[in-house]
């Protein structure tokens, strides 16, 4: 219970930045108007000295899987320790924020577990070696996440689907990005990128990742070309992708199958990438080199190694958690703790639109799926989400709004 509510408040905190800590039970009578937030400070401090406890009371492992456990309990506390020690939550960059980040990740590394070997299958295996902790589904408590977010071909619903932006970003087997402005279309001239045969020479994490046009599905290939097979029904992508990611492909697609498979919530190239970018603010950047360099490296993608400096280093630790922990729920957070939000949440939401020319040949077409006006649309308040009006009614005002969202 000590975790779940750590859980809970990191969530919140993350979120809505400093809450309310309540220890007492509350029933339907209970007095709401003395109810006050606590700072981000306190929360944090709060959060760790539950995680302390767990780590202090149960085994690293859990004896019963989808158990809370003491490797749990840490790999929590990187994630917390790390966002605390970001910019959003750390203007002075106090650099004892970031030691106790690089220590709670480094906390996991002699536990056991290792990276896994084949990227698309471990998303599948409740067994994958690198998983810490994970939620987990049986025939009983079944997940539909491979219904939901499958190809309408095979009538999935598609309710998420990877934009073009996102398949611009996975670098070419040189470690070049591609494509540096989706909008645009600026192709990167270092690159091996070719815009007539655009997903040849990938990163392998790619192809683990994201149904396109060609690709291989079951026994049949993904059309989303202009009137192909995956793009002719009410739930076709607009994007021009799928996530394959997930997708448990030996099943089908169908509304009443029971899918079984695990959805992580922290694994150990998280917390190598947490320790990359926590002793890159240290100033140990041949260390931030080399954790970042192990998830690239692994067996079964075997990336370049990153050998940038200052600046640019830490635009490769941005980009490779992008690509890395791509739809896992890690980027809304990071692009928010780093305050980039301003820059990639006012970009166009890109998509393909591919032409099947007579001769058979493709012809690639990119369009926005946004307004133009998303460009004058940030706000620093969206670095932190409104507390509900009826909760602050309910405290008779003694909960404080966030910055921006006051009724005026």
């Amino acid at each position: 219970m000590k975790f779940i509510r750590a859980y809970i408040y990191a969530k919140l905190i993350w979120a809505y930045g400093g809450v309310p800590i309540i220890e007492e039970a509350f029933d339907i009578n209970s007095d709401w108007s003395q109810v006050e937030r606590n700072t981000w400070d306190e929360c944090v401090t709060y959060i760790v000295k539950n995680l302390d406890e767990v780590i202090a009371d149960l085994p690293d492992r859990p004896s019963e899987r989808n158990r809370a456990s003491g490797n749990a309990a840490r790999a929590l506390k990187s994630r917390v320790l790390l966002y605390d020690a970001s910019i959003l939550n750390n203007p002075s960059n106090d650099k004892q924020k970031w030691q106790r980040a690089a220590d709670a990740a480094a906390a996991l590394f002699d536990k056991g577990y290792t990276l896994a070997a084949d990227y698309q299958k471990m998303f599948l295996d409740v067994n994958c070696s690198e998983f810490i902790f994970a939620k987990e589904f049986s025939e009983t408590y079944y997940c539909q996440l491979t219904f939901y977010i499958g190809t309408a071909g095979n009538s999935g619903l598609a309710l998420a689907v990877p934009s073009l932006n996102i398949v611009d970003a996975y670098e070419t087997i040189d470690g070049e990005i591609p494509v540096t402005d989706s909008e645009l279309g600026t192709i990167n001239p270092k690159s091996m990128y070719d815009p007539s045969n655009p997903y040849v020479n990938r990163d392998p994490r790619f192809y683990a990742s994201i149904y396109y046009n060609g690709a291989d599905f079951m026994d049949r290939k993904i059309e989303t070309y202009k009137g192909g097979y995956d793009v002719t029904n009410q739930d076709a992508t607009m994007t021009g992708y799928y996530i394959r990611k997930f997708i448990e492909e030996d099943k089908g697609i169908s509304q009443t199958q029971h899918y079984t498979g695990p959805f992580p919530l922290f694994r150990l190239s998280e917390m190598y990438l947490n320790y990359a970018e926590a002793q890159y603010h240290l100033g140990n950047e041949d260390l931030a080199r080399e954790y970042i360099n192990k998830v690239r490296g692994r067996e079964g993608v075997k990336m370049p190694p990153v050998t940038a400096t200052g600046e640019e280093l830490l635009n490769k630790i941005y980009h490779e958690r992008m690509i890395e922990l791509a739809f896992e729920g890690h980027r809304y957070f990071d692009v928010r703790r780093w305050k980039i939000a301003e820059k990639t949440e006012t970009t166009h939401i890109m998509g393909q639109e591919i032409i099947k020319n007579n001769d058979g040949t493709l012809t690639y077409n990119r369009h926005k799926l946004t307004q133009d006006s998303r460009k004058n649309e940030w706000k620093d308040a969206f670095y932190r989400l409104p507390i509900a009006f009826s909760e602050i009614q309910r405290s008779n005002n003694s909960l404080e709004q966030n910055s921006g969202y006051e009724i005026k």
